[in-house]
């Protein structure tokens, strides 16, 4: 009997709001159980979301269309004791709302955990193999159902599948509950001066090799995760890692954590790229800094070098959650495979990129009536797959600007585009990669689309250090997770600092004290919005665009014509070309939902979680706070558009004996 590895592997790509997918037909080797498809479908709608498309579901939808069915092949047998779904909503995390685990004894119908706005039931897997009508082996299936009730509040559920206690990235979901209630607020348009220097001082062969160093990042060769770059000395970055919690990267010459040695080549990139689940990500995030994170899939990501793929080439060595950083290491077996696509002949003639000294410095000599620019790297899905080069403008007294999400003594900056740019500065895709001076060095790290709606926020490398590394996670910690727009703020003891978001506003105000969880609301942008040439003041946007090519697996059946898939490749998809993707693509009556692939923005925000004190008690729990108020003298608030804006605000007056009055909640 033959065996066919069927992937059908997903991932949500962030510039922290933007959102996309990218599928692919080839073989993926990990440790055993081998994850060889992983789908999320409503069993009467017939709507199809892989990881990283959002399922989309509105108050008004029919109980008909509420359960969702999580459907996953692996290569072994596994039982259904040996997996959990997690699930994190929109709700407030307070003890009647707890999703709480039934006993053997008294479940019915199969529920095992269950609240007022969910119902999981147990999981089921087969004991035999599921084969196709050629007789090729796809794997054991095991699935799991989960109920949405109306009465969900508006936000975004997000949903793990966790076997022996871990999380594959590929076992995690996302379903969003849009919020129509809409406040917009516009600014005025307005030109910029920047500086041409777009590396024009350096030779053909210098940008060439730029290029060259930044990579695509993919698990299994089916969906692009992000960029990244390649480095051989990663300077401040080791610094900030080298640390008794794991075994540093200093060591990855030795043993890379996956049973291979290491080749002392990295690649850095965004944390982000690297979902984990839900009952890690809100419940403590043991491993949120780490130098030897946990991997019980022993994942290697492939790699897509100058135009060359290379499977399997790199693991995670370190990662950093809250201040977004992660590195890969190369593997050893895969060593004469990047160089043969760099055109080198021996590891010692490799480099990579090179990190510069200081960001300040390349402001100092500036007119301030001109701006620093600076050329973006990375591989957007708008490209289809391809590397692009993209400018940005930092003005130096802007540096660093009020509206980015600093946390502790981590620096970040904000690029704008050039005048009118034709495109988006910052894309889904692009998180990762490398932001490059005049000179060709590394000044920053692309992560975040921010409140504007086309700029681009990166964090500071050449002020990145061993600040915060050996922090407690437990009593001091805090990340936004751009998957379900959730933040979490711990502080637990007196010498935690978190900094000031970026906000010099915040220098002369106490820090938040307790467990803080805040969630963004989305809601979906009015159809036929010009937006171009504007920016939405305080809002983010997420733009459902992607790459796909692929395989997926449900009742035993592939569901993607293989045969509509271009030669080697890659596909975009969107909301223009949606309905003759599902007529050629999908067998069976299933394809991708209409709204997962529409444009959504922050309606307002949501306290799930807050400390029980003064401070605190005129935040209601769970309810959407959609404005605020500098003072009771001000008739109208001012529309809240992101935690960021909330949470600057709430510093400011948190400790008002009147911050009910406030608040405007919807």
């Amino acid at each position: 009997m033959k065996y066919r590895m069927t992937s059908f592997w997903a991932k949500i790509l962030f510039l922290c709001s933007i959102s996309t997918i990218v599928l692919s037909a080839s073989a993926y080797s990990i440790a055993k159980p081998e994850l060889l498809s992983s789908v999320m479908w409503q069993k009467k709608a017939r709507y199809v979301y892989f990881p990283g498309i959002s399922a989309v579901l509105t108050p008004d939808d029919p109980d008909v269309n509420r359960t969702f069915r999580i459907e996953v092949y692996f290569s072994d047998v596994v039982y259904a004791h040996q997996l959990d779904l997690d699930i994190q909503g929109s709700w407030p995390q307070i003890p009647r709302h707890e999703l709480k685990r039934q006993t053997r004894s008294s479940r019915i119908d199969g529920v095992v955990k269950e609240n007022a706005f969910v119902t999981a039931r147990y999981p089921v897997c087969d004991d035999q193999a599921s084969t196709s009508v050629d007789g090729d082996i796809l794997g054991y299936r095991c699935y799991v159902d989960f109920y949405l009730g109306k009465e969900t509040p508006t936000g975004t559920v997000g949903v793990s599948l966790a076997y022996k206690g871990e999380t594959h990235p590929n076992l995690v979901y996302l379903v969003i509950v849009p919020e129509s209630h809409r406040s917009a607020d516009y600014a005025e348009k307005k030109d910029v001066s920047v500086e041409a220097d777009d590396l024009s001082n350096l030779g053909d062969d210098q940008r060439e090799n730029l290029a060259k160093q930044v990579v695509q990042i993919s698990l299994g060769g089916s969906f692009s995760l992000g960029s990244g770059f390649l480095v051989k000395d990663i300077g401040r970055i080791q610094e900030h890692f080298s640390s008794p919690a794991g075994i540093g990267i200093e060591n990855y010459g030795e043993s890379n954590g996956a049973g291979e040695n290491g080749s002392g080549l990295f690649v850095v990139t965004a944390a982000h790229l690297f979902p984990i689940g839900y009952s890690s990500s809100l419940d403590g995030i043991p491993d949120a800094r780490s130098t030897q994170p946990w991997d019980p899939f022993k994942i290697k990501y492939d790699l897509f070098v100058n135009g060359q793929m290379i499977p399997e080439a790199a693991v995670i060595v370190a990662k950093d959650i809250p201040y977004d950083v992660a590195v890969l290491g190369i593997v050893s077996d895969r060593i004469d495979d990047l160089l043969s696509s760099l055109d080198l002949n021996h590891v010692d003639e490799f480099e990579g990129l090179r990190f510069a000294d200081s960001l300040r410095s390349d402001l100092k000599n500036r007119e301030n009536s001109a701006a620093a620019s600076f050329t973006v790297y990375g591989y957007p899905a708008s490209g289809g797959g391809a590397l692009e080069r993209r400018r940005g403008y930092l003005k130096s007294k802007d540096y660093a600007t009020d509206d980015t999400s600093n946390f502790g003594n981590l620096a970040k900056f904000k690029l704008a585009p050039p005048g009118f740019m034709d495109g988006d500065l910052a894309e889904s895709g692009m998180s990762g990669g490398p932001i490059i001076n005049d000179q060709g060095l590394v000044v920053g790290l692309a992560i975040e689309r921010p409140l504007d709606e086309n700029s681009l926020i990166a964090i500071d490398l050449t002020e990145f250090g061993s600040a915060g590394k050996n922090v407690d996670n437990s009593l001091c910690f805090y990340a936004f997770n751009p998957f379900d727009r959730v933040f979490k703020l711990v502080n637990l003891e007196s010498s935690c600092e978190y900094g000031n978001f970026g906000s010099p506003q915040l220098d002369d105000f106490e820090p938040l004290e307790g467990e803080w969880i805040i969630q963004e609301v989305l809601g979906e942008r009015p159809t036929g919005e010009v937006t171009e040439g504007f920016q939405l003041t305080g809002q983010s946007t997420i733009n459902g665009h992607g790459i796909i090519n692929g395989h997926g697996i449900i009742n035993g059946h592939g569901i993607i014509n293989g045969a509509a898939m271009p030669n080697g490749g890659s596909l975009a998809v969107h909301a223009d070309n949606l309905t003759e993707i599902n007529t050629a693509l999908f067998q069976g009556e299933f394809q991708f939902n209409p709204a997962s692939f529409r444009t959504y923005e922050v309606r307002g925000i949501r306290v799930l979680k807050r400390p029980i004190n003064s401070m605190s008690e005129g935040l209601i729990l769970g309810g959407l706070i959609v404005g605020t108020k500098e003072s009771l003298d001000q008739e109208q608030g001012t529309p809240v558009y992101s935690i960021r804006d909330f949470v600057i605000w709430l510093h400011k007056h948190g400790y008002e004996s009147d911050l009910h009055r406030l608040v405007e909640w919807r």
